[in-house]
């Protein structure tokens, strides 16, 4: 529920409305995706990142070893950012 805020902007009343009405009962499972090979499809499936999708494919043009920690160097990329990517990429 959390992401709700982070991903979309909702407002705090909003999320708690919502939790009150749903509940997540399992997780989705996700197969992370490993960053250095990654297209730009794949980076495009990822939630919130669309705005940068460009940005990585050049950063990784210039280093092909590009990692997430790497991006931390970026100042584009904050580090809550990097932690929800971190769920997504590898």
């Amino acid at each position: 529920m959390e992401q709700l805020n982070q991903v979309y902007g909702l407002d705090s009343l909003v999320i708690s409305k919502i939790e009150i009405q749903h509940q997540i009962l399992t997780t989705a499972k996700r197969t992370k995706i490993v960053l250095a090979e990654a297209t730009m499809e794949d980076l495009l499936r990822i939630p919130f990142l669309t705005k940068k999708v460009k940005k990585i494919i050049g950063l990784r043009t210039k280093n092909k070893k590009i990692t997430l920690k790497s991006l931390r160097n970026e100042p584009e990329f904050e580090s809550l950012k990097l932690e929800r990517l971190a769920l997504y990429l590898q």
